[in-house]
């Protein structure tokens, strides 16, 4: 029997500390082969145990139904995980494991057991935790990244927002909903309980840390919030239409002049809050909602997730974590059916060399959490910003971070690790871009208090919700939250599932349902249609992608502003269906200038004037629906609003006093709903030749200074700020553009980053700069550029970008290789100081034509010598080759060598024919070979990416294909065309390879044949005579990139299994490093030089890539260096001090 008992003690922590599932009776038995009544002993026996301590009081699940005014306490058999889902769905708050069936006959025992047990404990709890903000920790010592929000820190200062499903919150009602069960119900029977009241108590125990939620959000928000959005049409409670329900006041938030932001409690929230929010559910939830009984689910102690299913319901996911921004590092094994699971989580032979790295890097992170101590403390008290503070606690030896909010708490603890751990998170697949050390006890570090340089820390730009996260579900979502949390970042862009919005405000007015839906324009480019550029393109949207979105947005809305974060929401600019034209005939709807050049049927987009009197209305209603939408149960006052009227179009009426009067009725809409609004606007339009200095001015004086916040949107390059006077008096925000549709490619200028927001008050004194931030079309690119861009939100001065660099390559690789901090200095010194990100790096992705581009910024010869040094550094074990930093990097820098190589030898096959032609010779021989050059290097450059997560087109697609509510083959379909199409054609060619990728799988199977029917007819035209037509050339090209968008072909989302390094050393031997045979061809004559004979001047000016390229065909003789001409002819030679010619020995 003991034997048995610890066999069943085994499993149980097992199952619930390692594997972080919940664990029945039921399963138990079939799972060990033990009887019913011995697994319910067992259980039990683990709940009073030590087990339940370490577990944070699991096992029995309290909650509120839906449309419920009271909490429930019930014991469920949660074997059957697909009912669990359904019933989780409508569970407003649950937050621990089930104990066993209630089905059994020892159940009523059972109840009484856990009742007893549970009231007991959370009451110690409660009194154990009082006053002390560490509750946070011990969330976070369970394993999440950063179990830093308690209701403490939420309290403390803002903008921090309640949530009604705090954990203190549910603790507060399990304690009377379990009072009142032991004394009015029979053991084993739902009992009812006094509804919670939102009592200076609870709010008191919230007020001290009573929150033992998971970070990022509470155990409700971590599966979505629990909640379903209302759809459009649907009714609530009472039958009130869902959109008109009131939000439960909570907080009054005050926005001064100075856009501070103070608050008071005016109601705790509590129970209310949540019955509030229980009133924007639909009648069909709500009636099946009806005397449900309260399910269980996992706390997830081990810092497990909940991800968004398909369905849209709560799912327990298999993984621990996720790949971005978090050290939750289980990779999970797929399951075999709802009902499956892993009994254990063990490390097999054939995990893979990621798989093994992800869960030493959750194990390593455990060990540190666990000697973490976070505290909260007031923002800084001159500027009012936030502040965080390192310490240590010799007493306790733990190491103390304390800051004003999440936000500043997450900085702290990345600063920390980053200091003392040699930590980097950035983007990976996969947590290739994640690491750090494992140390224990962890270092003492030097009291340190570091306070934010400029309020504001802005992400993102319109463009980055279809370029990066067009079909992310919530798991992703959630690690990208984390990401901006470490990074300080507290004013992010929230765009997604502003559609339903749309779409409820189109159908009251009187549209219909198709009216509506097919405006819309497909996920992956409604930014656009968002900007009023395109409608209907890759559209429609069903209804299921709808409002899968919008329940996205309410759980990212959920945990930003547990965070801390304030979240950017969509505004209203004014761009409208065409339907409205027939519902307001009178109306003034115009249309907006033609875009993209796109046909009047997806652009010329109607444009309600701002002049006219159905605007106001229509906007007030927009705001409205949005927060009944979105808003229910939180404090919906001092939001901020983005609208771009004139994104890239120049407005009709060009009058001053129209602008002014266009800009102010944005403005004024918003803030008749939300009196202490922000509007937010991209100052993009602002780069149109229309916006003279008077027109600007005229535009921004609709609005009262300090309410517009502006985004000067690409300050690094082109700033706005200092052409227009500080933007006139409103605050703005420097931010960095860098990429442009997701382009790749290593690029960027650090000097420019480090030194311009510090340098704007040291050039204009009186400016208005209130942020930082970065506003990328795309992101998960170039992770050095977007550290610092981050990390300029903190510093006071300038910062060295060289010390930087230098310090980065240590952190991003656990090492200090001389080697790889050489690569990162000599990029730091050419390709991250780089005049100009608008440039497309190479011809790869380019449409291929006859005429050589201009390409002379390539820095081709700094990135070849960087690529020795970064392969060299893994080769000679100066770093770990394993590393997923390491190799990110390797295979993304020779990516970028294998670009230029190819780009050099496509501007010799063009210039070669083309020389060939003005001879009169027919002899293709030459160019052939340079043509067969070209399709080796695409293959190897296609193999190259194949080895590394992050550069797969199937990457791309499965999220598409995989993306939330896709489920029937049109959606899949729907889905699988905007992802396409997006990466190449841009419409029907209309943007085409604007948003190209060099990622494995697109170079073999679009760009390789585009290159391969160009060499064939440039070398057909070389034979007949015939100039190369480009317009034919291209009407033949269209149909087979048409046919390639519209295949339902997918391509492997995992990698190729080949090893980068080596991969990259036969690359670097192949195209960068000349053989000895190679360099026997050619004969060096210095100080001599062949005038004439040029056949085209490489981008290289590395001697062995001059080498490689020139022997690649019979009709190169030889070359200059470093001037880098090569030579299809000889003449007499001439002196040329300074310069070598190598002529090929014949």
């Amino acid at each position: 029997m003991a034997e048995a008992a610890e066999d069943l003690r085994s499993v149980i922590e097992n199952e619930v500390l390692v594997n972080s599932e919940p664990v029945s009776a039921a399963w138990l038995a079939r799972e060990s082969g033990h009887d019913l009544g011995a697994c319910q002993q067992a259980l039990v026996a683990a709940w009073e145990s030590q087990l339940s301590e370490r577990m944070a009081a699991a096992f029995v699940v309290i909650g509120a139904a839906r449309g419920a005014p009271r909490a429930e306490v019930r014991l469920v058999d949660a074997v059957d995980l697909d009912a669990a889902r359904s019933k989780l769905g409508r569970v407003a708050s649950a937050s621990l494991y089930c104990l066993g069936p209630r089905a059994a006959d020892a159940s009523g025992r059972l109840a009484e057991a856990a009742v007893t047990v549970l009231s007991t404990k959370l009451a110690s709890q409660r009194s154990r935790l009082a006053g002390e903000a560490s509750s946070a920790g011990d969330s976070f010592r369970r394993g999440s990244l950063l179990a830093v929000r308690g209701d403490s820190a939420i309290d403390a200062s803002r903008p921090v927002y309640d949530s009604a499903f705090g954990a203190s919150a549910a603790h507060d009602a399990a304690a009377e909903a379990m009072a009142a069960s032991r004394s009015s119900s029979a053991p084993g029977t739902s009992a009812a309980a006094a509804p919670h009241r939102a009592s200076s108590s609870s709010s008191s125990s919230r007020g001290k840390g009573g929150n033992r939620g998971a970070f990022f959000g509470s155990a409700a928000a971590r599966k979505g919030s629990g909640r379903k959005v209302a759809p459009a049409g649907g009714k609530s409670q009472g039958g009130v239409p869902a959109a008109a329900a009131a939000p439960a006041p909570a907080r009054k938030r005050v926005v001064d002049s100075d856009d501070e932001d103070s608050d008071e409690d005016e109601d705790a929230g509590g129970h209310a809050a949540l019955l509030a929010r229980q009133r924007m559910e639909d009648e069909e939830a709500e009636a099946a909602a009806a005397g449900a009984s309260v399910v269980a689910k996992a706390s997830r102690p081990a810092g497990a997730r909940a991800r968004r299913g398909a369905d849209g319901d709560g799912v327990f996911d298999d993984e621990t974590g996720g790949d971005v921004g978090t050290f939750d590092a289980f990779r999970a094994e797929p399951g075999e059916g709802s009902g499956k699971r892993r009994t254990k989580r063990v490390l097999k032979e054939e995990t893979s060399m990621d798989e093994r790295g992800y869960m030493i890097t959750e194990q390593k992170w455990v060990e540190i959490a666990a000697q973490l101590e976070l505290q909260v403390i007031p923002a800084d008290p001159e500027s009012g910003h936030d502040a965080y503070e390192l310490d240590y606690d010799r007493a306790s030896s733990r190491v103390v971070i304390r800051g004003n909010s999440g936000v500043a708490i997450s900085a702290g603890v990345y600063q920390y690790m980053s200091d003392y751990l040699n930590a980097s998170v950035a983007w990976g697949v996969n947590r290739t871009g994640v690491r750090f050390d494992s140390v224990s006890p962890l270092p003492a570090p030097t009291a340190v208090r570091v306070v934010r340089a400029f309020k504001h820390s802005y992400s993102w730009n319109v463009c980055t919700f279809g370029y990066s996260a067009a079909f992310w579900d919530w798991a992703r979502w959630q690690r990208e939250l984390d990401w901006l949390a470490l990074h300080g970042v507290n004013l992010p862009l929230a765009f997604a599932g502003q559609e339903l919005v749309w779409q409820k405000l189109w159908l009251e007015v009187g549209m219909t349902d198709s009216e509506v839906r097919e405006w819309f324009s497909g996920p992956a480019f409604l930014p656009w249609q968002r900007m009023g550029n395109i409608m209907a393109w890759g559209g429609p949207l069903d209804q299921d992608w709808i409002e899968g979105q919008a329940e996205l947005q309410q759980s990212i809305l959920d945990a930003m502003m547990e965070l801390g974060m304030r979240p950017v929401l969509p505004g209203f600019p004014g761009h409208v269906p065409k339907a409205l034209r027939r519902i307001y005939p009178n109306a003034s709807i115009t249309s907006t200038a033609p875009w993209g050049h796109f046909n009047a049927t997806y652009t010329e987009v109607p444009f309600l004037e701002p002049t006219d009197s159905h605007f106001q209305a229509l906007a007030t209603r927009f705001y409205e629906i949005q927060r009944d939408t979105f808003g229910a149960g939180r404090d919906w006052s001092g939001m901020a609003y983005n609208a771009d009227q004139f994104n890239e179009m120049e407005p009709r009426n060009k009058d001053p006093s129209y602008l002014a009067a266009a800009n102010r009725a944005v403005w004024q809409a918003m803030s008749t709903v939300d009196a202490n609004a922000t509007y937010v606007m991209q100052a993009w339009l602002f780069h149109e030749q229309f916006w003279t200095a008077a027109a600007v001015k005229a535009y921004l004086s609709g609005v009262p200074t300090g309410r517009m916040l502006i985004l000067d949107l690409n300050a690094e390059e082109q700033p706005l700020w200092s052409k227009f006077d500080s933007f006139y008096g409103h605050n703005f925000i420097w931010n960095a553009l860098h990429n442009y549709g997701g382009r790749s490619g290593m690029y960027g200028n650090l000097t420019r980053v480090a030194t311009g927001p510090p340098g704007v008050k040291e050039a204009m004194p009186t400016a208005t700069i209130v942020g930082t931030g970065f506003t990328p079309e795309a992101i998960l690119q170039n992770p050095v550029y977007y550290e610092l861009v981050t990390r300029m939100s903190w510093e006071h001065k300038a910062v060295d970008a060289d010390r930087f660099v230098t310090r980065w390559s240590q952190r991003r690789y656990g090492a200090n290789s001389p080697s790889a901090v050489a690569a990162w200095l000599l990029m730091r010194r050419t390709i991250y100081d780089t005049a100009w990100s608008w440039t497309r790096w190479g011809e790869v992705e380019a449409r291929p034509q006859a005429t050589v581009p201009d390409r002379s910024d390539l820095n081709a010869t700094a990135s070849a010598e960087a690529l020795r040094l970064l392969v060299q550094a893994g080769s000679n074990g100066e770093l770990d080759p394993t590393s997923g930093p390491y190799r990110h990097d390797l295979v993304d820098l020779a990516s970028q060598v294998m670009q230029f190589v190819f780009t050099d030898e496509a501007a010799l096959l063009r210039k070669l024919v083309e020389q060939l032609q003005a001879k009169g010779s027919k002899d293709p021989a030459g160019a052939a070979q340079v043509g067969a050059a070209m399709q080796a290097a695409l293959s190897s450059l296609d193999a190259l990416l194949s080895t590394d997560p992050s550069f797969l087109l199937g990457h791309w697609l499965q999220e598409a294909v995989t993306s939330p509510n896709t489920t029937t083959p049109d959606q899949v379909a729907n889905r699988l065309f905007n992802a396409k199409n997006q990466i190449t054609l841009w419409g029907l060619g209309n943007i085409h390879d604007y948003a190209s990728k060099l990622w494995g799988g697109l170079v073999g199977s679009y760009y390789a044949p585009r290159w391969a029917m160009f060499q064939k007819q440039l070398l057909q035209d070389l034979q007949s005579g015939a100039p190369f037509d480009q317009a034919a050339f291209v009407a033949e090209l269209i149909p087979v990139e048409l046919q390639w968008n519209e295949s339902p072909a997918r391509f492997p989302d995992q990698v190729s299994g080949a090893d980068p390094l080596k991969t990259a050393e036969t690359l670097v031997g192949q195209f960068v490093n000349a053989s000895a045979a190679v360099k026997a061809q050619f004969e060096a004559s210095p100080g001599v030089d062949h005038n004439g004979g040029d056949v085209v001047r490489a981008y290289t000016r590395d001697l062995d890539q001059l080498m490689l390229l020139c022997s690649r065909t019979e009709a190169c003789l030889g070359f200059n260096y470093p001037g880098g001409y090569l030579k299809s002819s000889l003449t007499a030679p001439t002196s040329s001090p300074g310069s070598t010619f190598y002529a090929k020995v014949k």
